[in-house]
């Protein structure tokens, strides 16, 4: 149909129609191959060059989070990197990007989500693992960030292997090694807003509470020691999450 609609549009001389239709076409081929599409939208620029390019953005964004895409604006950083792409703007990528690292993370909406900015992090953290030489000093805050939870990214297959590699290709062109330091400040600000309260738990499973806490043990002393201390007074009759905290070492067996 596309073909069709192309051969006539050129017999006609209709540039503008033409192009149009080339990125429609391309979008509905191949709506996952990031690099295709934004090849195809620079290529055939129009007066709809911005909408397609923020349209690509919001799509990517989806298909790479599973939970809280909607609250996501394109102006985070897997919106940013599509910029990237296309301008090769290395400065203007990390600046915002040592922003969005420098600030505090807005707080989950209920215990079941770290919330969007943790989802954020996690992707980049484990995008970049490789790099962040020092993490491996936090044996529990590694396993973490190591192992994407399929929360945190979108559950399909396909949609997952693409954003992916468009992720991890335009990365490893940043050489973002000096983000390492950036990227452990942003979880040591904000590791207090990822340890659940005892007071939201699921059948007396503190197995994520004793976790967090003992990733904030390593990674944040201050909080580790003062959400600590708020527990052994407020939550001091809580058996199973004592019992969980002993596995960490937290407390004595």
């Amino acid at each position: 149909m596309f073909e069709t609609w192309l051969l006539v549009l050129k017999k006609l001389n209709d540039e503008k129609k033409y192009k149009l239709i080339t990125v429609q076409s391309q979008a509905y081929l191949t709506p996952l191959d990031y690099d295709k599409l934004l090849t195809t939208i620079i290529e055939n620029k129009t007066e709809f060059y911005n909408n397609y390019i923020n349209e690509l953005k919001s799509v990517f964004i989806r298909n790479t989070l599973s939970y809280n895409s909607s609250s996501a604006t394109i102006d985070c950083w897997l919106g940013n990197l599509i910029d990237f792409a296309i301008d090769k703007n290395k400065k203007n990528f990390i600046e915002k990007l040592k922003l969005w690292l420098s600030s505090s993370f807005k707080e989950p909406k209920n215990c079941y989500s770290h919330g969007l900015d943790y989802g954020l992090l996690m992707i980049l953290t484990n995008d970049l693992l490789q790099h962040l030489g020092s993490f491996i000093d936090n044996p529990t805050f590694y396993k973490q960030v190591s192992n994407v939870p399929k929360s945190a990214l979108a559950d399909m297959d396909d949609t997952l292997s693409q954003p992916n590699v468009f992720r991890q290709k335009y990365l490893k062109e940043l050489y973002v090694d000096e983000l390492e330091d950036d990227i452990l400040t942003a979880w040591k600000n904000n590791v207090k807003k990822f340890i659940p309260s005892p007071k939201d738990v699921h059948s007396a499973n503190y197995a994520s509470h004793a976790k967090w806490l003992a990733i904030a043990k390593e990674i944040n002393k201050k909080v580790y020691t003062k959400v600590l201390t708020d527990w052994k007074i407020n939550h001091f009759r809580r058996i199973n999450l004592w019992r969980e905290l002993k596995q960490y070492g937290i407390v004595k067996k």
